[in-house]
């Protein structure tokens, strides 16, 4: 059995020292000390990295929530368009209130794995989407990725802005080896975007979803680390 290589380093945020197994550079885990995110550094680097938190784009800001944010999050998570071709719907005054609780507290480091960020621009501050990243291996590899962004402000290229930071994001700064997105068949935006941002049509599942009162088709779009532009 071959030695188990460690990589020995500072947590960026408490300063306490912490070992990961070399298969973990370069990927987001938890310092056991503070429990806070952090990036495992590549072996002979003394220093962790923060997770980069929040993503800047051109227009936009990519940043964890805050309760301040409700009014913002209930405009269009309770907008029934929002939902056309979601199979979750709109959520009524105490689910979002519910909703926002539990992502305010979430870590990618956490057994869940998942982290949602706002989507604001820059402009005025205002909250106009939401973006979700989930884990879907136990090796934290490969993930999910899903973005909602306001009925008023679709069609301005703020999805796209704000994908494609989190596609940066996934394989340039935590280590991910694949990302997927799924969306509906008939959501002939959603299509056109995902292949604009050279994500490959991978799959597709026949009637797999209960939409607005009838099974709708599903299409899977994927990415690998090697696929994203300058990754």
């Amino acid at each position: 059995m071959e030695d188990e290589n460690y990589i020995s380093f500072t947590c960026p945020n408490c300063g306490n020292s912490v070992e990961y197994l070399e298969q973990y550079a370069g990927t987001a885990q938890v310092c056991p000390h503070c429990t806070e995110d952090i990036i495992v550094p590549q072996s002979g680097e003394e220093q962790g990295v923060a997770l980069p938190l929040p993503i800047e784009t051109s227009r936009l800001t990519l940043r964890k929530l805050t309760t301040d944010d409700f009014d913002d999050m209930f405009e269009f998570l309770s907008d029934a368009q929002t939902f056309q071709f979601d199979d979750r719907g709109p959520m009524d005054e105490d689910e979002v209130r519910r909703w926002l609780d539990r992502v305010i507290k979430e870590k990618l480091s956490d057994s869940s794995g998942e982290l949602t960020l706002g989507i604001a621009r820059k402009s005025d501050g205002k909250v106009i989407g939401r973006i979700h990243l989930q884990y879907r291996d136990p090796s934290r590899q490969q993930a999910s990725l899903n973005a909602v962004i306001n009925a008023t402000f679709q069609r301005q290229g703020f999805a796209y802005e704000s994908l494609y930071a989190m596609l940066k994001f996934g394989f340039c700064d935590i280590g991910l080896h694949r990302l997927v997105v799924m969306c509906d068949s008939q959501n002939a935006a959603a299509v056109a975007l995902l292949t604009k941002l050279g994500m490959r049509k991978e799959a597709g599942c026949l009637r797999d979803r209960f939409v607005n009162g009838e099974w709708s088709d599903s299409l899977w779009f994927a990415m690998l680390e090697d696929e994203f532009p300058g990754g």
